[in-house]
């Protein structure tokens, strides 16, 4: 965005007709985007760690349960900063510079269009282990909940065994006590 910018106000300062008051205006403006393109680059971190400054190279991140490299993604992030996308040196004091600042800019857009694919392509490897991992772990639960019911339907059998087998038993008292109660009374 502030690529675009910085080419918007570079194609204004083209215009024959701009005051040279206003040129330096919009150069102002333009030298302003260009310390904040490197103020981003330097200063954006992750887990306190630079990220745009050319060294966040070949990082690997494990991405499974086990290690080994097939469990493994490496993110690398190119620097970012107005002398490494090309437009450190570029200036709007008339038309001439303004037109190369333009070229510059288009190249630097190109380059940070690139870079912006390949962190893209990382993020989607990224989030397909993610979608991958939380997959294994709900079928893991899945199956764990099965387990678990597979317990409570044995348990639930074995509970309904022993109370057939009590009832059982004790019909088979009562008739005992029937049957001698019976003999008792065929004594009298």
């Amino acid at each position: 965005n502030m690529l675009q910018r910085m080419r918007e106000i570079a194609v204004q300062a083209t215009s024959e007709s701009i005051t040279t008051r206003e040129l330096e205006s919009l150069e102002l403006e333009y030298v302003d985007l260009r310390d904040n393109i490197d103020r981003v680059g330097k200063n954006t971190k992750y887990n306190g760690e630079l990220l745009m400054d050319g060294n966040y190279k070949s990082k690997s991140m494990n991405v499974g349960s086990d290690s080994g490299t097939t469990n493994r993604v490496s993110i690398s992030i190119d620097r970012i900063d107005s002398l490494f996308i090309g437009v450190s040196f570029t200036h709007l004091e008339n038309e001439m510079f303004a037109n190369a600042a333009i070229v510059q800019i288009d190249k630097a857009i190109d380059k940070v269009n690139s870079g912006r694919a390949n962190m893209n392509a990382q993020m989607q490897q990224l989030e397909a282990a993610s979608r991958h991992s939380q997959t294994m772990l709900a079928n893991m639960s899945a199956s764990g909940s099965d387990v678990r019911d597979a317990d409570v339907a044995a348990e639930t059998s074995n509970m309904s065994r022993a109370q057939i087998r009590m009832q059982a038993s004790a019909s088979m008292l009562s008739q005992a006590n029937i049957a001698s109660n019976a003999a008792l009374r065929l004594m009298q």
